[in-house]
């Protein structure tokens, strides 16, 4: 049966779907559309973690999202340290979810 993606895979996936008997046909993504690949992959696998039934599948989503930024931050020439002085930085000023603060409305 076919069945279209076009999308950004694991690079191992490829291999994984000929040993299960599959023929999956691929291309190298062109540097200038890895940002928006990324982006489009970072989505997706917040869709499935919104949509996981158990905290294994919850794990495994978070897994992929955490990889797919980890990509993304590679890609524009970021790193972790970066981002964790901008993290810190947003801390101090909007604060983080230690108290479950849960905005119903403004007036």
């Amino acid at each position: 049966m076919k069945k279209a993606f076009n999308k950004l895979v694991r690079d191992n996936i490829p291999e994984i779907i000929k040993s299960t008997g599959g023929k999956p046909f691929t291309r190298t993504a062109e540097e200038k559309e890895m940002s928006g690949l990324l982006k489009e992959k970072i989505l997706e696998e917040a869709e499935e973690f919104l949509k996981a039934k158990d905290k294994d599948r919850e794990l495994a989503e978070l897994i992929d999202i955490l990889e797919a930024v980890n990509a993304y931050i590679k890609l524009s020439n970021l790193s972790v340290d970066d981002l964790e002085v901008i993290r810190k930085r947003k801390l101090k000023e909007h604060g983080g979810f230690k108290k479950r603060v849960v905005l119903e409305r403004v007036e």
